[in-house]
């Protein structure tokens, strides 16, 4: 049995001043059953096809429901953009009338932008395990104290980048006493200012 057809808003990767609407169909071309806000889609555009992010769902649209296409391919298994992140390109991209999937496309890499599959940078984080957390971690120097407290004090760690080099040799002293413990977790993406807007003989599609 078919699932019923839900709208989807993507921001297209062409000089579209507002998302395009389109079909989301819950089947075997690897829909999902509910589609998320953040994730790339490959659509179709015209005779071609193009990426887009989905940034809205509808229940309608101002168009027939018959002469909306559909999602061809979902590029992505969990969201590429938080909602947030969402919301603040589209608020850019009204207030300075730029195209919403060009404002988009201009906070990715040149591998996503074009559909490729992602590789999300990993950063390290250490952070006190069990022992180091107690506030009895045994005889320490007090720059090793400072920095385990440090890491106690931060919900998320202390970020391995953000050390210098002494820093980071007594973070693994620490880990390997027991104190502290190494995560990864995926960088997110850094937002980039929104470039200026191109004149009507400068917008292509890429």
């Amino acid at each position: 049995m078919t699932s019923p057809a839900q709208i989807v808003e993507v921001a297209v990767f062409c000089p579209n001043l507002e998302p395009l609407d389109y079909l989301w169909l819950a089947d075997g071309s690897g829909c999902r059953q509910t589609p998320g806000l953040g994730i790339r889609v490959r659509v179709p555009l015209g005779s071609r096809t193009a990426v887009g992010i989905v940034v809205g769902l509808k229940h309608k649209s101002s168009l027939p429901t018959r002469k909306l296409r559909a999602v061809q391919e979902v590029l992505d298994s969990t969201p590429m953009l938080t909602e947030t992140l969402c919301a603040f390109v589209l608020w850019s991209s009204s207030y300075y009338q730029y195209p919403a999937g060009l404002a988009f496309q201009s906070i990715l890499t040149p591998a996503l932008k074009h559909g490729r599959s992602r590789k999300a940078p990993m950063l390290t984080f250490w952070v006190p395990s069990e022992t180091g957390a107690t506030g009895k971690p045994g005889r320490l120097g007090q720059a090793s104290r400072a920095l385990l407290s440090d890491a106690a004090q931060n919900p998320d760690g202390l970020a391995d980048r953000a050390l210098d080099h002494i820093e980071r040799k007594r973070a693994r002293n620490l880990a390997r006493r027991g104190l502290l413990v190494r995560r990864e977790r995926p960088a997110e993406p850094a937002l980039k200012p929104a470039p200026e807007p191109e004149t009507a003989g400068q917008a292509r599609c890429p």
